[in-house]
């Protein structure tokens, strides 16, 4: 017999023989017509007319470690909200994050694939692919209402995640201001969600993102006096903070009476167990290892289950409990465990790809099989998490026969999972992007391509992350002499390292354009299909007047990088303009990058110039209105103190546009 709140169902059957049998399922009193076919693929009829089918609120925590919450065995007190949610869910005491990173982590959430076959490897390193087949598209079809609330911009919607919501709340971005406008906290983003869901009748999904625990750590107060000393701490019992409110709105509001929530991470955050700072390289438990509770309708007492599960679990166990079609998954369906029922299922696999695609060092694989984590590398290591939680004694050389095991099912992973991947596009990223990773603190957008034959163990490189992340935060300290000391040892001990050259052109920047130019043709050496030094390297040529070089320069980089973000072409388009080139190809390069992305700033200042020169003053009015509709103050202000747009200063409309306040 299932625990109280998921009741054994009640089987009505409706003839048998062929390929399956009718059955009418009644589950927690939802009523679910399903045709089970042979080997137990269930496939949905239409039940979503239903008005008492259930609604799904899944709720992501970023960047949040298992052992800050009290239900998880944390003493501090940090998550009482959190722990009460606990009292009436299913705690599942070991779940595995299929990836160190944000993006790649949701995708698997929302598609059931592992990021080798969904492609998403890293944080905004590809477009998603429209084969992936993702939850919101899934509700959606099955007539739910769906509604996405997130905190970052990582996840901004056309990054790909927005497919299948009716709603994509990301409205604290303002490409006026990439610097300033990447996050928001908890409290507001619950507070966008709440005013959807008030009133709203079942079915719907709506699914709140949460990015707090996430570095910079700066809680508000009084949670920043209170953990001073622990910021991430802080941050974690600030967001359990703003849910506690949510919560009790949710319950008397009646919201929660036939509503499954999950509550998840997406990974957890390394802080300082074996040298990592933050995450996204290794694939210790500090940042692999995520809560997971799932609360069904009516249920009140807790449940703990022991067997090991990850986060590719997630698509297909709620297609499962509402009934919508099956799709092809990675995971397995978690009903059974709810019901407290066996699972079959094989060893959770993880990846971290940020080692090779940012450094050119070795990507990292591991495996989960009970309590044994084995981490394929250069030196690979074999872990029991049972007797050694904290991972410091690899145990590969006692226990071959397990290491052999597990090895064979990550190398079986990765030739399978690479056979199936869906071809998706790499994504190169404009200035207002790259300010946007900056102030997050990401190291770069595009990541740097491979251009090595010999890959470097990730923990022999611990020194050199560490010297990466401590000049990100020297220069963002305004000591940029500093911050290219320490890339400059870094280099040193990796030598061709592009993304340590992109970082070094970058600080160069702040003074010494000259040896940031320098910096940028070596990296481009280091790994030609590389587009960020590009871009780079482009606009320096153009704003020192060296048109031809950068013509020339920008020619070249499209014929070798992967540039989606168009922002080659429309430099490009600049120095053709500059170079009095024909019409028709300057409105080539501009048409070609409007292809890959949004119309960009810069593309919109110069069609204003274009509009000048046939004079046609209205039109340039038209698109300076339009750029500063998305422009960051200071390009506005420029534009203003630009001669090039002098015939349009006896127009007031002019001066409202360039008089933009920060």
């Amino acid at each position: 017999m299932g625990p109280s709140f998921f009741p054994q169902a009640q089987v009505i059957t409706f003839g048998s023989g062929g390929l399956g049998s009718l059955k009418l399922f009644y589950v927690a009193g939802l009523s679910v017509l399903m045709c089970v076919l042979t080997g137990g693929v269930a496939i949905a009829s239409e039940p979503h007319s239903h008005p008492s089918f259930p609604s799904i609120l899944l709720i992501t925590l970023d960047t949040t470690r298992a052992d800050r919450l009290g239900a998880y065995g944390n003493k501090d007190g940090l998550t009482p909200s959190l722990d009460e949610f606990a009292k009436s869910a299913t705690l599942f005491q070991r779940c595995e994050a299929p990836a160190p990173q944000t993006e790649p982590s949701h995708v698997t959430i929302f598609s059931g694939w592992y990021p080798a076959r969904h492609g998403v490897r890293k944080n905004l390193n590809v477009d998603l692919a429209a084969g992936v087949p993702l939850l919101a598209e899934n509700f959606k079809k099955g007539g739910y209402q769906t509604g996405a609330f997130v905190s970052s911009y990582v996840l901004l919607g056309h990054f790909g995640l927005d497919r299948g919501f009716d709603e994509y709340d990301a409205s604290f971005y303002d490409l006026r201001k990439p610097a300033s406008s990447v996050e928001r906290r908890s409290a507001e983003t619950l507070s966008k969600a709440t005013e959807w869901l008030k009133g709203r009748a079942s079915p719907w999904f709506c699914w709140i993102h949460l990015y707090d625990a996430h570095s910079p750590y700066n809680p508000p107060s009084p949670f920043r006096e209170k953990y001073k000393g622990n910021s991430y701490n802080g941050e974690i019992a600030y967001m359990d903070s703003a849910l506690g409110g949510f919560f009790s709105w949710m319950r008397s509001s009646g919201m929660d009476k036939n509503t499954i929530m999950v509550v998840c991470a997406d990974h957890g955050e390394s802080l300082g167990e074996h040298g990592e700072p933050e995450h996204g390289v290794f694939l210790y438990d500090a940042t692999t290892r995520v809560p997971l509770l799932i609360h069904m309708p009516k249920q009140t007492a807790p449940q703990s289950v022991s067997r090991d599960v990850s986060l590719v679990d997630i698509a297909p166990t709620l297609r499962d409990l509402c009934g919508l079609p099956s799709a092809s998954s990675d995971g397995v369906s978690l009903v059974p465990l709810l019901r407290g029922e066996p699972i079959k299922r094989g060893p959770a696999v993880i990846e971290s790809l940020v080692p090779l695609l940012d450094y050119g060092w070795a990507p990292l694989y591991a495996a989960v099989n009970g309590h044994f984590k084995f981490i394929l590398a250069p030196r690979p290591e074999l872990y029991d998490l049972a007797e050694d939680p904290m991972e410091t004694k690899n145990i590969i050389g006692d226990n071959p026969k397990e290491g052999v095991a597990l090895e064979k099912v990550l190398k079986q992973y990765i030739v399978a999972e690479e056979g199936k991947s869906l071809p998706s596009r790499n994504v190169s990223l404009g200035e207002e992007e790259m300010q946007s990773l900056r102030s997050l603190g990401y190291l770069s957008g595009g990541g740097a391509p491979v251009s090595r034959k010999i890959f470097k163990d990730p923990k022999d490189c611990i020194t050199i992350l560490n010297e990466i992340y401590k000049s990100v935060a020297t220069r963002k300290a305004g000591h940029e002499r500093e911050a290219v000391a320490l890339l400059e040892d870094a280099l040193a001990r990796d030598p061709g390292n592009a993304t340590v050259l992109f970082l070094i052109g970058q600080t160069y920047e702040d003074f010494d354009k000259s040896r940031a130019e320098a910096a940028y043709r070596e990296a481009i050496r280091a790994m030609p299909s590389y587009p960020q030094p590009y871009i780079r390297l482009v606009t320096l040529l153009l704003e020192s007047g060296r048109y031809q070089a950068s013509y020339d320069t920008a020619t070249v980089a499209i014929s070798q990088a992967h540039d989606y973000s168009g922002m080659l072409n429309v430099l490009k388009a600049w120095a053709a303009f500059r170079l009095d080139k024909p019409r028709l190809e300057v409105m080539g390069a501009l048409d070609e990058a409007r292809k890959h992305a949004p119309e960009r700033p810069l593309a919109l200042k110069l069609k204003a110039l274009l509009s000048i020169q046939d004079g046609d003053k209205e039109q340039a009015l038209s698109y300076l209105g339009r750029m500063a509709n998305c422009a960051p103050c200071f390009l506005m202000k420029a534009v203003g103190n630009d001669d090039d747009f002098k015939v349009l200063r006896e127009d007031a409309r002019f001066w409202s546009l360039v008089m933009c306040q920060e």
